[in-house]
């Protein structure tokens, strides 16, 4: 996605006059009232899921995070009613969630209960054991801190709020980045310092993209070093030995060498998952594989990532 940010995320065939329904190049038929709604689709670019949700998530331990805020399964079944203003997808078998009417966030299981009672500002997904929260719902007007599954702190709530969703500021391969482009570890301790980027990504196989005052990118170890050249407009993480780059407005893909593996010409590009990236060509987004060949043609207004088998994608 756009900056790859995302991760978000995340999805219109397009659409011939017709009256009651009509086909989509790829001869899937479009029925009345699919236009700008999500559905899922499986890696052949079938429908497993109608599309019928204002906003969709990818799967996540079985389950998927849908508007009004809600969980379905991969029946498109409701497995957690639609109760809540807030959520993020489950990980490590609790999701964060804000109740209707609620002014706090807490952790349910897969049942609905609470395994950890609304006492947060805000809240984001557990990923390595650990889950960020604000003491406040703004990142200027409170402090950020990381519990454990029990609800206790690990890391004390004494930093400046990570202003990303998402996963950008949680823990990956044992390093969190926090608000000023610094690193941390799990203990809180300072691995990168504050200030030596002007943003940068989270980790991911190795590597973080980082951009470099005068706006390039490049990638950096987990020591801070810089091991592919700042050269980039914009810059993903990377997933399944690839990462998507931008150079003079297209997207392309890189490996862990720099070296480029599929040459720059996308409008927008995500990440590699199951095999597959969504990318976006002509205002259409579809999927290619890593040898950069289409598999699922250009069609949708929107496309997440593929997760379990399935992707979210807008009609």
């Amino acid at each position: 996605m756009k900056g790859i940010r995302a991760l978000t995320v995340l999805l219109s065939l397009a659409i011939v006059s017709c009256t009651a329904s009509c086909a989509g190049e790829a001869g899937v038929e479009i029925k009345d009232g699919w236009r700008n709604k999500y559905g899922y689709i499986d890696k052949n670019g079938d429908i497993v899921i109608e599309p019928k949700y204002g906003m969709a998530h990818e799967f996540s331990e079985g389950l998927a995070l849908i508007d009004n805020i809600g969980y379905i399964d991969k029946n498109g079944t409701i497995a957690i009613e639609q109760e809540y203003w807030d959520g993020n997808p489950f990980s490590g078998g609790v999701a964060c969630v804000l109740e209707k009417g609620g002014v706090q966030y807490g952790y349910i299981d897969r049942s609905g209960d609470y395994v950890i009672e609304p006492r947060f500002n805000h809240a984001f997904s557990f990923s390595e054991g650990l889950a960020r929260i604000w003491t406040n719902n703004t990142p200027e007007g409170g402090q950020t801190g990381f519990i454990n599954i029990a609800g206790e702190y690990v890391i004390p709530p004494e930093m400046q709020p990570f202003e990303y969703g998402g996963d950008t500021g949680d823990f990956h391969e044992g390093i969190a980045l926090t608000s000023r482009y610094g690193f941390i570890n799990s203990n809180g301790k300072t691995v990168i310092e504050d200030g030596r980027f002007t943003d940068a990504r989270r980790f991911s196989e190795g590597l973080a993209a980082a951009q470099k005052v005068g706006g390039v990118w490049g990638y950096i170890d987990t020591t801070g070093t810089m091991v592919i050249e700042p050269k980039y407009d914009d810059a993903g993480i990377f997933s399944e030995g690839l990462a998507a780059v931008s150079i003079d407005g297209r997207w392309g893909y890189i490996d862990s060498a720099g070296d480029m593996i599929i040459e720059p010409q996308y409008e927008d590009a995500g990440i590699f998952s199951e095999g597959l990236a969504a990318v976006k060509i002509d205002g259409k987004w579809g999927y290619i594989d890593k040898n950069g060949s289409m598999v699922i043609e250009p069609q949708y207004e929107d496309a997440g990532y593929f997760s379990e088998g399935l992707a979210p994608v807008k009609f």
